[in-house]
């Protein structure tokens, strides 16, 4: 009772101290967590419970993901990255099968396929939906591919009606890299919910966070169990029916201390769920926020079309924005260093867009990339394109201020 007692007057305690707590008008980031005492009293009592690692709140939270989304399947893991980990071994791939993936990218959405002795086949992306073309990808497509490895650039997305008639045409497996496109639809369906896999990143400067973390979904129960396995060390999970006798070991073995697969640590912890959990239920209102800063910015910008590629969606696609790219059109008008530089100067973050044309980056220098064609707009994204933030952190204050700065550095363009 006393115990209690105590958990209570610290709940009370928390409230108040994150009571006028705010997000201060500078710096302007172009992400970050948005929180309050709701979600750091659940923490707290997550940490009270002393049961820190996969409980109960990772259940709930894994449920209430699966249910948003529309699938069978979720599983919490530590990380976006490591929910990509699993999700691509959990294919089970041959080794030197052929892989589509855009050039325009971030290291983690095509790392563990090169690890695994996948070959990269790159194609271009379209300047202004930042994601894949759907022409390339029907040109890369050859007897030895067998996958499709699609990130969702920065919320938005490509044709899914015309990739899914190539997925089934040539009978192709599809991840989904949705870490950057949490709540994004293609024709009222969620982006998320199209391939064999889907990952999802809760790192805080995304969509909504869990202090970290990410989840993989599908609605496959042997991919489930894979991916259960490969976040799990290894361990099999599968009904002792499904055993041969000759891999019992014994029979205290059976299920919680037999191998089948190459596995990794890669459980996130009870305070995160509990994060994600309080998160999940205002993921709606941070749609409706970063749409609304969506829709003020690209009205601002329009203004200044001569000087910016603008953002634009293909017929169909509700996105849910995680960011506001644009692309310089004339570098000698407006060079992108110096308006970023500038930016900063003024507190004002902005990012390039991810690791550009992936190829040209010094890690994968000796990566035998293949491609099916020019990747001039993933080059030119490379040099010329950045992104601003339009997180729900960012009020009409951040906003005006955001604006002023652009127009100040833009007057003489």
């Amino acid at each position: 009772m006393e115990k209690e007692k105590i958990r209570k007057q610290i709940e009370a305690l928390v409230k108040r101290y994150l009571a006028d707590s705010k997000i201060p008008k500078l710096p302007v980031r172009y992400g970050g967590s948005v929180h309050d005492s709701e979600e750091a009293v659940e923490m707290v009592n997550a940490i009270l419970d002393g049961w820190w690692v996969h409980g109960k709140r990772t259940d709930q939270f894994e449920a209430a993901f699966s249910k948003y989304l529309g699938v069978k399947h979720s599983l919490f893991c530590n990380s976006g990255s490591s929910a990509l980990i699993i999700g691509t071994d959990a294919l089970k791939l041959p080794k030197g099968s052929e892989v589509i993936s855009p050039a325009l990218t971030f290291p983690t959405t095509i790392n563990p396929a090169i690890r695994q002795g996948l070959k990269i086949v790159l194609v271009d992306s379209d300047i202004g939906t930042y994601n894949a073309n759907i022409g390339q990808i029907e040109q890369a497509i050859t007897k030895n591919t067998k996958a499709i490895i699609l990130p969702h650039i920065l919320g938005n997305t490509t044709d899914m009606k015309r990739l899914m008639q190539l997925v089934k045409e040539h009978d192709l497996l599809l991840l989904e890299d949705t870490c950057e496109a949490i709540g994004s639809q293609f024709k009222g369906k969620m982006l998320g919910t199209f391939g064999s896999v889907s990952t999802f990143s809760f790192y805080p400067s995304h969509h909504i966070t869990a202090g970290g973390g990410g989840i993989a979904s599908t609605n496959s129960d042997e991919l489930h169990r894979n991916m259960l396995s490969l976040k799990s060390w290894g361990r099999r999970y599968s009904d002792k029916k499904h055993m041969p006798n000759q891999q019992i070991i014994r029979s205290d073995y059976i299920q919680q201390y037999t191998y089948d697969t190459l596995g990794y640590s890669l459980y996130g912890t009870e305070i995160q769920a509990a994060l994600g959990l309080v998160q999940m239920r205002k993921v709606k209102k941070f749609e409706k926020i970063r749409e609304r800063n969506f829709a003020a910015l690209l009205k601002f910008f329009k203004g200044y079309s001569d000087l910016f590629i603008l953002p634009r969606v293909l017929n169909g696609v509700r996105p849910v924005w995680f960011a506001f790219p644009l692309t310089i059109t004339d570098p000698t008008r407006v060079s992108r260093e110096p308006l970023m530089d500038f930016l900063y100067k003024k507190q004002i973050e902005s990012r390039y867009i991810l690791a550009g044309n992936i190829s040209k980056q010094p890690a994968y220098a000796d990566v035998e990339f293949s491609t099916a064609g020019s990747l001039e707009g993933a080059d030119k994204m490379h040099q010329d394109a950045f992104f601003i933030g339009l997180y729900q952190g960012m009020d009409a204050e951040k906003l005006s201020y955001l604006k002023e700065c652009f127009a100040d550095f833009l007057g003489n363009a």
